[in-house]
């Protein structure tokens, strides 16, 4: 690295953290890199030295949620339905809004037959956990056989993603913001109703 663009062993981590905050609130085509590099404290010349191109930096922060959220997903592995669903809402409800905010984004810039999708591969592994804790409650009778499993699995993924991707129509549908404790709370009951009761007792 030449002396125009030495840096601290943290930089590339203040750079990935000002583009996380700036993809969830602007999106890829919405992403200014004199922000992210105002944000993280360095120049252009450190950004693109370490991530390359826009596009990079992008691919990094989808990297790293994908890093972040593989813990979640491998606590699924072989839980209940109720359970399963108890640990995906006690995770949306410790945060991470800002990554449902760059899902978001990346779902309204995604061009169907046209775009790729960053780490398809290694992000469709990771969410067809969710497809597997549905299709095991089938598999013992804990859920009916008559619904599809995986369109299922996408609608309860989505019920706690929506607040935080659509706050305009939360709030004129409960009058609440989506980063309201309050609502967070009722949401995640709400949800964890559903899953009790989309699964039926194998005793009945």
């Amino acid at each position: 690295m030449s002396a125009a663009v030495q840096a601290s062993d943290a930089t590339p981590e203040r750079i990935l953290q000002a583009a996380i905050t700036e993809l969830a609130e602007h999106g890829f085509a919405g992403l200014r890199t004199d922000r992210v590099v105002a944000a993280a404290g360095c120049n252009k010349q450190l950004l693109y030295y370490y991530y390359g191109s826009k596009a990079g930096l992008r691919d990094a922060v989808l990297e790293r949620m994908a890093s972040e959220s593989a813990p979640r997903w491998e606590q699924l592995e072989g839980l209940g339905l109720v359970d399963a669903v108890r640990v995906i809402t006690e995770t949306m409800a410790a945060g991470e809004r800002h990554w449902r905010r760059v899902l978001a984004w990346e779902g309204a810039e995604h061009v169907i037959g046209e775009s790729e999708i960053v780490l398809e591969e290694l992000r469709t592994k990771a969410w067809q956990r969710m497809v597997r804790v549905f299709e095991s409650a089938q598999a013992d009778g804990t859920l009916s056989e008559s619904v599809d499993a995986k369109i299922l699995a996408l609608l309860f993924s989505l019920m706690t993603m929506a607040p935080d991707t659509l706050p305009q129509i939360t709030r004129m549908v409960t009058g609440q913001e989506a980063s309201d404790p309050a609502f967070v709370e009722g949401l995640v009951e709400t949800i964890r109703f559903l899953g009790a009761s989309v699964a039926q007792d194998v005793r009945s």
